[in-house]
């Protein structure tokens, strides 16, 4: 087995890791020899080669137990001691990883222990994980990402371009103050440029209505998978729903609810009662409870069936995800109850048709 070769350096140094095969959670040694390269770059003084290890690990493991499913080609983990927003950027393929994740109540920070950041890295890489591979089998997932860089070049292009308007503005006005004509180079050109930024103004809003077609209906979808890599990796239902209520108490008054919500919708266990909440985080907590009775309970399972069971997941959630997508007219908050047998039952179909019953 080769071993990765880990290095630490100063402030914003890049790490390059050379990722080798770990033990799953509760797992065996895989014969197979894996190797690629994940980027670990240190955003933040005071991270340390051991606490940089431990991400290593975890990015390890979940790489190991993908089969046929892709790496995330050329990610990047942002290291920090301590963050507040821990996120994935299907963009940049980057993930912000905290040691500590941190919180602030009346002027004072309270620091979560690195216990739940493992559950957390686990989680953003599983965003990842499923928009390398989504992409790969939903070209409108492709074309919704590359509408928005193409978003982001046109926005560039049209700051610049009003920042020209008012220049020429500025020109023309001057002329004006004199009781002067402006001349017709000045006048000329804030036409055109006007009407270079109302072509752009147009183009930016087809672009993003077809982003947002995808997105909006990606969100539930993607965080399901990526709380099921989460848990599958810690072996525990509620490793999720921890991370996120640790600091309930300390957010403000409009956040309450929304964590409070989180750290209950998404624990894998004991939730059927409640309602659901319409949040993209929570959306599928029935599935959530269903997915954990039927397979994820079972440490035999997790032990032995982690990579067929990651490509099951996501081969189900994806082929959700794109029903999802052609049928924009059936709204999330109206049918919650069908979209989650739906999920549930395309799970329990692919489990099956890999040979993994459900336990119950």
């Amino acid at each position: 087995m080769k071993h990765a070769r880990k290095t630490v350096k100063i402030l914003g140094s890049t790490l390059i890791l050379l990722t080798s095969l770990s033990a799953w959670a509760e797992g065996p040694q895989c014969s197979q020899i894996f190797s690629s390269q994940v980027r670990f770059t240190i955003k933040e003084d005071g991270v340390t080669a051991k606490e940089v290890d431990v991400f290593r690990k975890v990015v390890d493991d979940l790489n190991s137990h993908l089969g046929s499913l892709i790496t995330p080609q050329n990610a990047e983990i942002l290291v920090y001691k301590k963050h507040s927003s821990p996120a994935a950027n299907p963009f940049q393929k980057t993930v912000v990883a905290g040691v500590h994740y941190k919180r602030t109540h009346n002027n004072k920070e309270y620091l979560k222990t690195p216990n739940f950041s493992v559950p957390i890295l686990a989680h953003e890489y599983g965003h990842l994980i499923f928009m390398e591979n989504y992409g790969r089998v939903e070209p409108r997932w492709t074309e919704a990402i590359e509408s928005y860089q193409e978003v982001k070049i046109l926005r560039a292009k049209r700051a610049s371009l009003q920042n020209e308007n008012n220049q020429l503005s500025d020109k023309a006005n001057s002329f004006k103050i004199k009781n002067e004509p402006v001349p017709a180079e000045i006048t000329d050109r804030m036409v055109a440029v006007a009407r270079e930024i109302q072509e752009l103004q147009q183009k930016d809003q087809e672009l993003m209505t077809k982003f947002y077609q995808v997105w909006d209906n990606n969100t539930a979808y993607n965080e399901f998978f990526a709380d099921v890599v989460a848990v599958m990796y810690t072996g525990k239902s509620d490793s999720v729903s921890k991370a996120v209520a640790f600091a309930t108490d300390l957010q403000n008054t409009r956040n309450k609810k929304f964590m409070k919500q989180s750290a209950q919708q998404r624990d894998f266990e004991n939730h059927r009662d409640h309602d659901v909440d319409m949040e993209g985080h929570n959306f599928f907590s029935i599935s959530r409870d269903d997915i954990w009775d039927s397979y994820l309970a079972s440490p035999t399972y997790r032990k032995e069936k982690a990579t067929v069971m990651m490509e099951a997941v996501f081969a189900a959630v994806a082929k959700e995800n794109s029903y999802k997508i052609d049928h924009p007219e059936i709204k999330f908050e109206d049918n919650w109850k069908m979209y989650n047998k739906r999920l549930s039952d395309a799970i329990e179909a692919e489990m099956s048709a890999r040979g993994i019953q459900k336990l119950k």
